[in-house]
């Protein structure tokens, strides 16, 4: 089927819903948003006439349990925390047809992220609504659970004299096992809700992901949630964040490192009492320790702060009268977790720090405790989907899946040129179709009428059109045109991001995973090394795993990856007989492999690496020459 024909089809099937009953109690009444996973209707119970939202996941997408247990645990938490401020879900269950559904209370308002883009609230306001979200947190809290993803994007507000605020989005929550037995059933195998993110795997938003998050999730607690207030609650105060970098990377650097700067730096003209901003400031304290103690703790901090201040008008402020209301759940469903692509990954201080004379304070990174800094290197995992950004610091660098499937894709097997075989999955194709060699098929100078250049543009544009059809296609169009089309990291980070979001497609993942691995040079191979050590768990890592295991393929790739993917398949002893080479064939990729066997969260990787002077030696030598890859 064509993608045109797919999406036309996908749409109708999602619009045919409007106007039927689900579950025999809810009809589906407007059809608000949709997406390769799942689509979001307005609707009502049928029998009590009340409003609600209903997201309706497609009925394939229940072969994918980590999306599954997300969607089951958005709704256990959802049914158990009843608090004005938290977003009650109200019915959760399967249909006939193997789809998979979730209604929501029916709220409509705007996200905390269009509201703050506005710029500083009044005092007394970005006070009141503080206070929800920190209520918000009490009621969760106390019922064991910690949110881990606290950020404007899942804070709904209805607008008015009150401010009414709703925490949304429990997906990435933790729940404890023990005060909650409705557990997530995936092909008659339990899935405990703190155990459907693989281990090593640390998410967050960038921008409101505490510094403790680095030492790994079990040290994410309820005060990280704190932290994600406090650099909300300071946003609301001033307009803009406490920190901002050029890069993912080293927005979390500042977070971990640099002191929070007064608001009147920050945004000058802007006026704050000290005691009011002293509490967004000692929310974001470095050390959880030094925060405040619990939630309850802020809601007494907020209610003394706000109890002198002065009445405020109810006028809407900065022109917010005028934003797009919306519904809550609008968001179409999508998968666990919602990454977008690696950003970067930044070293830092890799070199032991020489002696500086006496000066004004510099803040230095700084490694976790323990930790030397030649033992230390930080990943940052950027999301861009659905105006989304989390972070991965992974000490097996493997993150879950993205799957929000776009249909459509060039037909490469149309145009004359060397066919990509699509008869059978990419992890079975023959060793004489991986074994072709790149250089020796003529390559057209055009396909549909576009040549490299303006393929390549499409790919790139992906991430700011969110057109991954079109990267597909171009990317498939590459794979004829030009072999070295994927050398750039932009084109590479695109081509993860594209192929991780089709690997769940029977006939276009194959299609495209076949071509990074036979038609494109080291940098096709490149990017499957990247889906297997970034997104580890999803279809599309099983597929370039079993591609990078054939030796033909994997010949194919740099001495770099040559030696990281021996070093991530050895045992740890194992690696160190491979430290030698390493030190003069790694380059990025085994220098994180490298490192995540030395801190103090080896435990996954094994540590019998660490105190090695050898492979101290080797960390240090490889990132003399390294860049990241």
């Amino acid at each position: 089927m064509s993608e045109g024909a797919q999406a036309a089809s996908e749409k109708s099937a999602a619009e045919q819903r409007v106007g039927t009953v689900i579950a025999d109690r809810y009809r589906l009444h407007n059809l608000l948003a949709m997406g390769g996973m799942g689509a979001v209707y307005t609707g009502e119970h049928v029998h009590m006439r009340k409003r609600v939202a209903i997201k309706l996941l497609h009925k394939d997408m229940q072969d994918h349990a980590a999306l599954m247990a997300r969607f089951e645990r958005e709704a256990i938490v959802g049914a158990h925390v009843e608090h004005p401020n938290v977003a009650a879900a109200r019915d959760f269950g399967h249909l006939p047809d193997g789809s998979c559904y979730l209604v929501l209370e029916f709220v409509r308002g705007v996200t905390l992220r269009q509201l703050v883009n506005q710029g500083p609230l009044s005092v007394p306001r970005a006070i009141r609504i503080a206070k929800q979200l920190a209520a918000a947190l009490v009621a969760v809290h106390s019922r064991g659970i910690v949110h881990r993803d606290i950020a404007p994007r899942n804070v709904m507000v209805v607008p008015g004299s009150e401010d009414q605020v709703k925490l949304i989005d429990f997906g990435f929550a933790k729940v404890p096992v023990e005060k909650f037995t409705a557990m997530s059933i995936q092909g008659g195998t339990p899935i405990i809700p703190s155990e459907i993110t693989p281990t090593g795997i640390i998410f967050g938003t960038i921008g409101y992901l505490a510094p403790e998050g680095v030492l790994g999730m079990d040290s994410v607690t309820t005060k990280s949630d704190l932290y994600a207030l406090g650099a909300i609650f300071y946003e609301l105060l001033a307009g803009v964040a406490p920190f901002e970098a050029s890069s993912q990377a080293g927005l979390f650097l500042k977070h971990r490192t640099e002191p929070v700067p007064p608001i009147r730096e920050r945004a000058p003209g802007v006026a704050v009492p000290p005691e009011v901003e002293n509490i967004a400031r000692k929310l974001l304290e470095k050390k959880p320790a030094d925060r405040f103690e619990s939630a309850e703790d802020v809601v007494r901090a907020l209610d003394a702060a706000a109890a002198g201040l002065a009445p405020e008008s109810t006028r809407p402020e900065n022109g917010e009268g005028e934003l797009p209301l919306t519904v809550l759940g609008v968001q179409a469903p999508v998968s666990l977790p919602r990454f977008e692509d690696v950003a970067d990954v930044e070293l830092m201080d890799l070199e032991e720090p020489a002696e500086k004379p006496a000066g004004p304070a510099t803040v230095r990174p700084r490694a976790p405790s323990g930790t030397s800094p030649a033992k230390w290197l930080v990943l940052i995992v950027a999301i861009g989907a659905l105006a989304t950004a989390a972070v991965l610091l992974a000490p097996r660098f493997v993150a879950a899946p993205q799957s929000e499937l776009s249909p459509g894709v060039v037909d490469a097997t149309a145009r004359g040129s060397a066919p990509i075989d699509t008869a059978a999955p990419a992890a079975s194709s023959s060793a004489a179709s991986t074994a072709v060699s790149t250089a020796s098929v003529a390559r057209p100078t055009e396909v549909d009428g576009l040549d490299a250049s303006a393929w390549k543009a499409a790919v790139r544009r992906a991430p700011s059109t969110n057109d991954y059809e079109r990267a597909l296609a171009g990317l498939l169009a590459l794979a004829e045109l030009d072999e070295k089309a994927l050398d750039t990291d932009e084109m590479r980070t695109n081509a993860v991001d594209t192929a991780v979001r089709f690997s769940a497609d029977k006939e276009r993942g194959p299609k495209l995973y076949d071509a990074l691995a036979n038609r494109f040079g080291e940098g096709g191979i490149d990017v499957l090394f990247e889906i297997v050590s970034k997104r580890g768990g999803s279809r599309g890592a099983t597929m370039a795993a079993e591609l990078l295991a054939k030796p033909e393929v994997r010949a194919r790739g740099s001495k770099g990856l040559a030696i990281a993917l021996e070093l991530r398949e050895a045992s740890c002893t194992g690696k160190l007989a491979l430290v030698e080479r390493a030190k003069s064939e790694a380059d990025g990729r085994g220098l994180a492999i490298l490192v995540a066997t030395r801190g103090d969260d080896c435990e996954s990787t094994g540590c019998c690496t660490r105190d090695n002077a050898a492979v101290d030696a080797a960390i240090r030598e490889i990132a003399k020459r390294s860049s990241p890859p």
